[in-house]
């Protein structure tokens, strides 16, 4: 999204720079004990606000609450899989090739997620305080072998943490602003991702956040391919929500057919879950 000048808006608009924030909330205590503060971890934590005017009309809040967690450190992804017994093959193999690997059981699931138990198991190696060690770690498992390894930091795990998060507030006066709120796709068009601020420079914006949620690798479908729908201008872009499909197809020369439930995205990956015809990781909404 980008502000222009030409049209009275409103917009509120909240990017967490952690994750942990559905654990956290919940587990929060009463929200009267944080006395102002952000309800985010536990009520005392340091916080921090500074706000600058973008233009008359116009503020931005930046506030950082929390700090890094002293138990959380950076190690390496090797395998997630559904169940205990695929994820100690793994780690069995990690140990001949002499790693010291671990599983750990991921207990959360989504509110709407039907199935009971574990969502699964992720197999990691090592425990390091930078990311650059986890990093080297990462590129001797690649050099060994082992494909879709990625480093992470535990602090985003989703579970109790300290922070820190990052909370940008962009915040309009439609008494005072007269201007416009666009939206805008990244590069133009799908597929490829596009910086934030490369698309406020392109765009002449005074202003821009983060609109919504797309494919960020190419393990995951097209990377810039949107999750639902999005409409720009009267035209889609992206793939089709369930309740807003339509059925297309194309006819070879043999008389062979083949559904069509997507719209410039990696056939059989899909965003979000959701599809027709063997879609990962799942066909279900």
């Amino acid at each position: 999204m980008k502000l222009q000048k030409g049209l009275l808006c409103v917009l509120l608009a909240l990017i967490l720079g952690t994750l942990g924030l559905t654990s956290a909330l919940t587990a929060a205590p009463n929200e009267t004990a944080y006395r102002g503060e952000l309800p985010l971890g536990n009520p005392g934590l340091k916080e921090t606000r500074t706000t600058e005017r973008v233009i008359p009309g116009v503020t931005y809040t930046r506030i950082v609450r929390g700090e890094e967690s002293k138990r959380a450190f950076y190690t390496v992804d090797v395998a997630f899989r559904a169940d205990r017994a695929a994820a100690e093959e793994i780690s069995a193999r990690l140990r001949a090739d002499g790693y010291k690997p671990r599983v750990e059981k991921v207990s959360d699931r989504a509110p709407d997620d039907p199935a009971d138990g574990p969502s699964g198991y992720l197999v990691r190696v090592g425990k390091f305080a930078s990311q650059a060690e986890a990093d080297a770690l990462r590129a001797e498992l690649t050099a060994d072998g082992y494909a879709g390894t990625r480093t992470v930091y535990t602090g985003e795990d989703g579970g109790k943490t300290t922070g820190p998060w990052v909370v940008n507030v962009l915040k309009v006066d439609p008494d005072r602003y007269s201007g416009t709120l666009a939206p805008e796709l990244a590069t133009e068009i799908v597929p490829e991702r596009e910086l934030l601020t490369g698309i406020s420079a392109r765009t002449g914006a005074l202003a821009a956040i983060n609109g919504g949620y797309f494919v960020i690798g190419p393990n995951d479908g097209t990377p810039g391919d949107l999750a639902g729908i999005s409409v720009l201008e009267g035209d889609g872009a992206g793939s089709d929500v369930a309740a807003l499909s339509d059925e297309l197809s194309v006819r070879s020369s043999d008389g062979a057919t083949r559904l069509v439930d997507g719209k410039n995205r990696k056939p059989g990956l899909i965003r979000g879950c959701g599809g027709e015809g063997g879609d990962a990781p799942t066909e279900a909404p």
